[in-house]
């Protein structure tokens, strides 16, 4: 299947109108607000007259949780979708010329950046028109055989195939086109077809659970992500050695702004498209097609598992080779040049950009004393996007250009942006303040964002590493907004440094609206993740989802290669992200990433350890007809671990309630109570001593203390329900 001339191609958005009589839609809000309204008379009057300060508060939150709740159904209720801010139909100036662009020639014209990436053949069914016996026009079915790309051989903790290739704008484009590079006005396109592999043959392999997928939630996104993304890029002068006596420059590539597609949401071919503004200053257009082989295992691996059967060692090898393939395919890639017509650019009100997400801080790499990530989402790509920041709220010098942004669909672009701090001029801090506050806006066009604030931590080992700190620690909010938001405005009172989710943070990781509803809405509250960076773990309702890693992976994953696993440092404590949504035979790189980390010198040396991830090895609260009592991989393949290297806490959600344990001098925490319904009936009984189970939807608040680490769990009331004091173990802090 080719695509069409991309001169007929009409860009636009889809527009999902929902058909409301203006009749319906007032009598609907008039019910709403007079309900809304006796409901807050009513609890601020019994507030006043009968209530403590405490449950005043406990009040307040609960009326400001459940309107936002109303104001988000009323939202959702009439949205009138998603409209289109361009003109029906651009004006087409060229189709860029890309080498093999359907691969009949395998990789030629493609440049190798990482991995062993391959073509295969495949035939395909094609619809032809030809000419029947009487004369007239007439369908007819026929197979062509057809080469695409695929990821190739996976290796061991090699596991992205990358191809690439550039195209010189000055190359195609007239000068006085060329010219409107700067006045964003130039439009890119690019499409392409990709899938992810069907299902496997089970064959008892041991790598693929029954249902045939490498991943034992039966998950079919899981493995073998590919996506493509456009780079824009520029020549930066840079003088070299000799610049004294010859006068001589020399030049590097600079990276404007990235645009990448979602992964492949199914088996089967579908078109992909990206659709943006070529961002002023643009020389040249990066095409880069990308496949992740998520699970598989190294060569000794594959010998271990034949080594018992060798007279079908070699059979069996193809099969095993097969299934640690990176199997992610793409084919047929289009890119073309268009102009936004000047008229439709004289209308402002269309022009305008709209920030559908405000900026969430995230941590996701172990440099968190030196940078920042920020996350934000924006309705168009029709303007150019930075993030402004410095030390003082009135005065923003340093600008953040390089926006990694990922098209999520025709009205959701998402943006990410790593901000680094760490060889920045610092002013002097007050002898009062132990850490520096960084300022930041967003702008996009002319929309610009207000200032949020972000206290960075101290440098490890610094005069202000001192080891005092807070932590908040929430999980399974799932479909509960109005519960997250009331545990929100509980924390947001209670200065914590950074937060820790445990996963399950929407109920469904496959519907595109429960990231707004149920993640973003309910964290903004007050400007929260605003301040506050989040570090997050995937559960099984998140999934591996394209979503799910637009809005909360690594900027730039094929250029950090643990993207869902990591840990990092804080003022000498160490923390540790796991997924298990990944069990340890498809996932055995992670396993022996966490012997490496735990074993470390540096880890051993920590003020504390902490670990979180989402399947928690022991639960007594389950369903009792499913019997389920813990992740039977994490009981057998890290809780050893944990023992050995003497970690503090381990943090999981899954069951919604809270629970704690201690086993082999290991605290385990079931932290599941942000939104989801309670469980509340016990599955299992473990028999172990000092062990607590709450019923409640709860969240937890962390204050390190350099040689103790205080663990309370407060319910919706702010009240506290658990308390534990937990002595360091390190001798490096003068702890022991």
């Amino acid at each position: 299947m080719k695509l069409k001339d991309p001169s007929n191609i009409v860009i636009g958005r889809s527009s999902r109108k929902r058909t409301r009589s203006n009749n319906s839609i007032f009598t609907y809000l008039c019910i709403c607000l007079c309900l809304v309204l006796i409901w807050i008379i009513f609890f601020s009057l019994y507030s006043i007259f009968f209530t403590s300060p405490e449950k005043q508060t406990h009040l307040q939150h609960e009326i400001e949780a459940k309107l936002g709740t109303v104001f988000d159904w009323l939202s959702s209720y009439y949205d009138a979708g998603c409209s289109s801010p361009l003109p029906d139909k651009l004006e087409f100036i060229n189709l860029m010329p890309i080498k093999n662009d359907d691969f009949s020639d395998g990789l030629e014209g493609w440049k190798i950046e990482q991995g062993r990436p391959e073509t295969r053949k495949q035939k395909e069914k094609k619809i032809v028109t030809v000419k029947g016996e009487n004369g007239e026009e007439e369908n007819k079915e026929i197979f062509v055989e057809n080469n695409f790309f695929i990821g190739g051989d996976a290796e061991y903790n090699r596991t992205f195939s990358c191809i690439s290739q550039e195209v010189d704008l000055s190359d195609v484009l007239e000068p006085n086109i060329l010219s409107e590079v700067n006045f964003n006005t130039l439009i890119v396109q690019m499409y392409a077809k990709i899938r992810r592999p069907p299902r496997y043959q089970h064959d008892n392999n041991h790598l693929l659970h029954k249902c045939g997928y490498k991943n034992h939630f039966c998950d079919p996104s899981y493995n073998d992500h590919v996506w493509f993304e456009l780079q824009f890029l520029r020549e930066r002068s840079i003088a070299n050695s000799f610049a004294s006596t010859d006068k001589r420059r020399q030049y590097d590539t600079e990276v404007i702004s990235k645009i990448s597609s979602v992964t492949a949401g199914h088996d089967r071919w579908q078109f992909y498209k990206l659709l943006g503004t070529i961002p002023p200053d643009t020389e040249r257009i990066k095409i880069e097609i990308c496949s992740q082989e998520k699970g598989g295992g190294s060569q000794a691996d594959t010998h271990q598992l034949f080594s018992k059967k060798p007279r079908h060692t070699q059979q069996n090898k193809k099969k095993l080779d097969e299934i640690y393939d990176n199997d992610g395919m793409l084919d047929e890639v289009k890119l073309g040049i268009f102009h936004i017509p000047e008229k439709f650019r004289q209308h402002d009100k269309h022009y305008k950009c709209t920030i559908t997400k405000l900026p969430m801080l995230r941590y996701t790499t172990p440099a968190v004393t030196d940078e920042i990530t920020i996350i934000w989402e924006t309705d168009s790509y029709l303007n150019f996007q930075q993030i402004h920041w410095g030390w003082d709220q009135y005065d923003l010098p340093y600008d953040k250009n390089i926006i990694h942004t990922t098209q999520v669909s025709a009205c959701n672009y998402v943006h990410k942006a790593v901000v680094q701090f760490k060889d920045v001029d610092k002013p002097m801090l007050p002898i009062s303040q132990q850490r520096h506050t960084l300022y930041y806006q967003i702008s996009c066009g002319d929309t610009m964002t207000e200032v949020f604030s972000y206290k960075i931590p101290a440098p490890l080992n610094s005069e202000y590493d001192d080891g005092n700190f807070r932590v908040a620690v929430i999980s399974d909010n799932q479909y509960g907004a109005e519960e997250l938001r009331h545990i929100i405005l509980h924390l947001e009172q209670m200065n914590a440094d950074f937060m820790l989710m445990g996963g399950d943070y929407v109920d469904n990781g496959k519907e595109l609206s429960q990231f707004n509803k149920y993640l973003w809405q309910p964290l903004s509250i007050q400007n929260f993740v605003q301040s506050i960076p989040t570090i997050i773990a995937h559960g099984n309702h998140d999934g591996e989802s394209s979503y799910a890693y637009a809005y909360t992976g690594h900027p730039s994953p094929q250029d950090f290669n643990q993207p869902e696993y990591f840990s990092f440092y804080y003022e000498g404590s160490h923390f540790i992200t796991l997924n298990s949504n990944c069990d340890s035979k498809i996932c055995p790189h992670q396993t022996k990433w966490l012997i490496e980390t735990l074993s470390s010198q540096k880890s051993l040396d920590a003020r504390f350890r902490l670990v979180m991830f989402h399947l928690p090895p022991f639960t007594e609260l389950w369903d009792p007809r499913e019997g389920y009592n813990g992740e039977e991989f994490v009981q057998t393949e890290w809780v050893p671990l944990f023992e050995k290297y003497n970690v503090d806490i381990v943090i999981s959600g899954h069951t919604h309630a809270y629970s704690r344990f201690i086993n082999n001098n290991v605290i385990y925490t079931i932290v599941g109570g942000a939104g989801g319904m309670i469980d509340r009936e016990y599955s299992f009984d473990w028999g172990f001593e000092n062990k607590k189970n709450i019923l409640e939807h709860h969240f937890v608040l962390i204050q390190f203390n350099n040689c103790a680490l205080y663990w309370n769990v407060y319910d919706k009331s702010n009240d506290v329900i658990d308390s534990v004091i937990i002595p360091s173990k390190s001798s490096k802090y003068g702890c022991k």
